[in-house]
């Protein structure tokens, strides 16, 4: 099954710099394709950033939006440039622990369509269900 990752994000490079190096390893082996949708983001570390992870991992999809238009509608854009049976979406300050985004599209492949899952979210800190 393919599925779509959907990142809408306006973030400094540190931010998308952890996120992205704890996504990839996970997601390269997967029938995906990552969707960053850069949402009037004006850090050009990050983006060269993402273009040069990008020329590594063909997967990854990096649409720029000159001007902030707001997460709702950064996320349908980018939908609508997704080919994914199955829409994932994440934002940039989770770290997914191993497993957890496969699982989850297993569990969403099974379902009745149409549905919707999301991962339990917890504070690294304390180990805490959020």
């Amino acid at each position: 099954m393919f599925f779509s990752i959907i990142v809408a994000f306006n973030n400094p490079y540190a931010l998308m710099s952890n996120f992205l190096e704890n996504l990839v390893p996970q997601i390269k082996s997967f029938k995906c394709e990552l969707i960053l949708f850069a949402d009037g983001c004006q850090d050009s570390n990050t983006l060269a950033y993402i273009s040069n992870t990008a020329r590594h991992f063909p997967q990854i999809r990096l649409i720029c939006s000159a001007e902030q238009c707001g997460y709702s509608i950064a996320n349908n854009l980018a939908v609508k440039e997704s080919s994914g049976d199955i829409l994932v979406f994440m934002n940039s300050d989770v770290l997914p622990m191993p497993g957890s985004i496969e699982h989850l599209v297993e569990v969403v492949s099974r379902m009745p369509v149409p549905c919707a899952a999301q991962g339990r979210l917890i504070y690294p800190q304390n180990m805490r269900i959020q």
